[in-house]
């Protein structure tokens, strides 16, 4: 492409191919002497591998015509005095006002000695720069729309980022609404059953997060409640997150079997080539046989509080994260749960939450916490744990999702 510059009267319209391959500026003076001086001036302008497309106008109402027809429009090159004393300062404030363009860098000129705009109207409006026309040589004339160029294109990109940002956390948003909207958190989820209470407590590390919980009844008699974390953050971990959430409860309701639930929603998942894993522990408990039956994928190991007073971790049966392995295989285990005793589930933003210094949190911090608020009520327990989380981390940034699930049995 060439760099010659193009000159555009008022009757001319430009190439629609040309359009954004130069850099457009407007000239509006009521003395075709300068409007001649300036293609000159101009003439043989090139920045950045692209030359001028320049409009010229010597009247406002042509001005005004280019500046709605080319909203891309980088430079005004304004005279102050043409039909009236005030029309270049009226054209600024329709650029600034009526067009609502804020990026169009404005250079006001005038062949008046003396004559210049108040400060006061050079700040409000936004104007650039103000020169007297015989300070603007050839070379002064590169240099000011070099500036202009340079000027504009920060802005642009300003803007642009701004807009990335806004539209980000607008997405951000949506999603922390439909991640939230989909797990259980009207407690007490089952009012009118004596027999257990349960509590869930989720607190992303960021907008949105890859931990998440259920909670539900699988029949009458059984209750089954599942925690996991997603790796990574963010929305790809979300949308990760709901379809697991989504599978594997179906798959519970289906089968009734953890471990079944998990192999068949992990070869789903597996065959839809994502490059994130979930660790997640699940359990279903029997009312009739007091009876938990639970299966683990890589997932933290629950604490089980007895109702005499005795805290310890559950042994769990191995397995890998979901989506690591086709052919994985899972496995369930049983354990008795009697009235009064607790099952504590937690990620590993609970256990890895760190402190200024970098110590973790860590499974004896845990335990010892669980130990001393052992047989406090569900929200004494969740409250006073974050609160100890909280305490330790002090200053240092929540690095990872903290989510924690709690069942007793009445």
């Amino acid at each position: 492409m060439s760099d010659e510059l193009s000159f555009l009267d008022e009757d001319d319209t430009p190439e629609e191919k040309q359009d954004g391959e130069r850099w457009k500026v407007l000239v509006v003076d009521d003395e075709e002497e300068i409007l001649e001086v300036t293609r000159m001036a101009l003439g043989d302008f090139s920045f950045k591998g692209k030359g001028l497309e320049l409009y010229c106008a010597s009247t406002s109402n042509q001005a005004k015509k280019y500046l709605e027809e080319h909203s891309n429009i980088i430079l005004v090159l304004l005279d102050i005095v043409m039909e009236e004393d005030d029309t270049g300062l009226n054209m600024v404030k329709h650029i600034r006002n009526d067009l609502n363009n804020f990026e169009v860098r404005i250079v006001l000129r005038t062949g008046q000695p003396g004559y210049a705009p108040e400060r006061e109207v050079i700040v409000e409006y936004d104007i650039n720069d103000y020169k007297e026309k015989h300070e603007l040589t050839a070379q002064k004339l590169f240099t000011t729309v070099v500036s202009a160029i340079r000027s504009y294109s920060d802005l642009m990109e300003m803007k642009k980022i701004t807009s990335d940002k806004e539209r980000l956390n607008s997405e951000l948003n949506i999603a922390r609404e439909i991640q939230f909207s989909v797990m259980p958190s009207n407690f007490p989820l089952f009012p009118e059953r004596n027999e257990f209470d349960v509590l869930a407590h989720i607190k992303p590390a960021n907008e949105v997060g890859g931990d998440f919980y259920d909670i539900f009844l699988i029949d009458e008699n059984k209750v089954c409640i599942f925690v996991g974390d997603v790796s990574g953050k963010g929305i790809g971990a979300a949308m990760f997150m709901m379809t697991c959430k989504t599978l594997l409860r179906r798959e519970l309701k289906e089968h009734k079997d953890p471990a079944i639930a998990l192999k068949q929603v992990n070869q789903f998942l597996f065959e839809e080539k994502t490059n994130v894993f979930a660790t997640i522990f699940v359990a279903i408990l029997d009312f009739d046989t007091n009876e938990l039956l639970f299966s683990n994928a890589a997932h933290n190991p629950p604490l089980l509080i007895s109702k005499d007073n005795n805290v310890e971790f559950m042994e769990i049966p191995p397995g890998y994260p979901l989506t690591m392995f086709y052919e994985s295989e899972y496995s369930n285990m049983k354990s008795s749960f009697n009235k009064g005793d607790y099952l504590f589930i937690y990620t590993d933003g609970v256990t890895e939450a760190m402190n200024p210094k970098g110590d973790l949190y860590s499974e004896t911090r845990l335990k010892e916490t669980m130990v001393n608020l052992n047989k406090a009520s569900l929200n004494i327990l969740h409250e006073g744990l974050l609160h100890e989380v909280s305490l330790f981390s002090n200053t240092a940034k929540q690095s990872d999702d903290i989510t924690i699930l709690s069942l007793k049995v009445n």
